[in-house]
């Protein structure tokens, strides 16, 4: 996938010039790529999951805080997200969403962890999933960016509905500053707006009004 964004670099120009993104990420045709992303963390898991597990502890979702946590992990990508959180509590189950040659990836991952049995898969793109209330936790995974204001408010209200009454919602993203001046997620900023029709990085105030 970094292969396609560097050669789309070469549409640039024109992208700025017409406004049509040179990618759609957002586009079914994009599974192959989205799997290529996920794929280099049937290796990796093993030193991300435990970085990403003391994000949930700073975050206060442990197995005595949330003891049995229902999550739904849109947008799950390789998994190991949620999954650490299985490993910690056996109680605990996921509902991994993704497109199929995605979840074909996490579920391998699901397998190396050992905890398969507390997964479910479910294939669809985000844009169609729904839920009623379910689960504790909906993780939306690194996608918010790719759509404009009125679809990233429905995949929110998506969130939502499929909360729990005290629930919580994750969004895992980039932001930029409110100046757009100063931040390192500025420098994707060239290849995330040339990716998808909608595409761009937000600031956390514009997260705010999102939600």
């Amino acid at each position: 996938i970094y292969l396609a964004w560097l050669q789309n670099r070469a549409s640039f120009t024109e992208f700025v010039r017409t406004g049509r993104a040179g990618l759609d990420l957002t586009a079914a045709v994009a599974d192959d790529l989205w799997a290529s992303y996920a794929a280099p963390a049937r290796l990796q898991w093993p030193d991300l999951a435990p970085r990403v597990l003391e994000y949930w502890t700073a975050a206060g979702v442990t197995p005595t805080t949330v003891p049995g946590v229902r999550i739904l992990d849109l947008g799950c990508g390789a998994g190991y997200k949620t999954f650490c959180l299985l490993q910690a509590d056996p109680s605990a189950h996921v509902t991994a969403l993704d497109r199929p040659k995605v979840l074909a990836v996490a579920q391998d991952i699901a397998a190396a962890m050992g905890v398969s049995q507390q997964v479910t898969f479910t294939s669809s793109d985000v844009a169609d999933a729904f839920f009623a209330e379910a689960f504790d936790i909906v993780l939306l995974g690194n996608f918010l960016h790719y759509y404009n204001d009125a679809t990233a408010i429905d995949l929110l209200r998506t969130a939502h509905r499929s909360l729990y009454s005290g629930g919580c919602a994750v969004i895992f993203t980039r932001i930029v500053d409110d100046e757009r001046t100063d931040s390192a997620a500025l420098l994707s900023a060239i290849d995330v707006s040339n990716c998808a029709p909608y595409a761009q990085h937000r600031t956390f105030r514009e997260y705010q009004r999102l939600l």
